[in-house]
């Protein structure tokens, strides 16, 4: 029979085995837990005590509490959500910009002085000639210069001495506005009307050379045979289409000669009946009439000769 003492040794030794495993178990978590504070600490890197720029942040009171920190967004303010959305909206908060106002300057006037007579050979589409003496440059409606611009009266004439303001210029077209003319000085079209115009026409600078003058064709004697009923020991001719007043033919080789009269006309005398020579042309100052050498020819013959281009 076990008694009261006993017993309470008894009861004592079996509690003893189920707190001592709880105790170990609470050790090892609180060293795993310190272990992973110094792992964290270890790792984490340092971080700057400046705050970064466009942040402004308030100082920190000696219990290491944040007072206030505010946070200065430079272009953007968050608005307040509304009532009507759950969500928020950012709503960008633009400066206002600065209106700024071109101001275009008045063009000035230039006065025309390229419109000149001598200049008709670079164009005379471009000019406008009336019976009464009066002389221009026609104003155009499109750059072209296919259309000619109109007034109340036939169309838009500009002279040397009326202004116009050049409003613009390409590939030698000025746009131009008409502030005076002489030859419509009342035409409310005119005044004030804008076309086009070459522009060496108002600056008289850059006009296009003349046209090359054309080389003369050189002219020639085309001599035939007329007929055969001249004397037979006789050659006559006669040229057209040139004044030969002075010239003269000759056969080649002999001395007879035959000199042309005012009207074109000449003849010589002295070969053997039906003889077959030739003839040479000469003009008035011994050369050699181009076409006029060494043309065949017998007695009898009535030539002509026909000065051609």
């Amino acid at each position: 029979m076990i008694d009261s003492d006993e017993k309470k040794e008894l009861e004592i030794s079996l509690d003893q085995p189920t707190q001592i495993p709880y105790m170990l178990i609470g050790a090892v978590v609180l060293v795993i837990a310190l272990t992973g504070l110094l792992l964290y600490t270890w790792l984490t890197p340092s971080v700057s005590n400046d705050p970064p720029e466009g942040v402004s942040v308030s100082t920190v009171t000696p219990s290491n509490q944040v007072e206030r920190s505010q946070v200065v967004m430079p272009s953007s303010t968050l608005a307040p959500l509304p009532t009507s959305r759950p969500t928020a909206t950012l709503v960008p908060t633009l400066a206002e910009a600065p209106t700024s106002t071109v101001v275009i300057p008045d063009l000035e006037a230039v006065v025309v002085s390229g419109v000149k007579r001598e200049y008709l050979n670079r164009g005379s589409r471009y000019f406008f000639q009336s019976q009464s003496g009066s002389f221009g440059a026609y104003l155009w409606s499109d750059p072209a210069l296919s259309v000619k611009a109109p007034a109340s009266n036939g169309y838009a004439v500009i002279s040397n001495g009326d202004q116009v303001v050049i409003l613009n210029q390409s590939d030698g077209i000025a746009e131009v506005r008409i502030v005076t003319n002489a030859l419509d000085p009342e035409d409310p079209i005119v005044i004030g009307a804008t076309g086009y115009i070459p522009l060496w026409l108002i600056t008289d600078q850059n006009v296009p050379p003349p046209p090359p003058t054309p080389t003369p064709r050189r002219g020639y004697l085309w001599v035939r045979r007329l007929n055969g009923n001249d004397d037979p020991t006789c050659i006559s001719m006669q040229i057209i289409g040139i004044n030969a007043a002075g010239w003269s033919f000759r056969v080649d080789g002999m001395n007879l000669i035959g000199t042309f009269d005012n009207a074109g006309n000449a003849r010589l005398c002295g070969l053997a009946p039906e003889q077959e020579v030739t003839i040479t042309v000469y003009n008035q100052n011994g050369q050699v009439v181009p076409g006029g050498r060494g043309v065949p020819a017998r007695g009898r013959d009535i030539m002509i000769g026909e000065w051609r281009r």
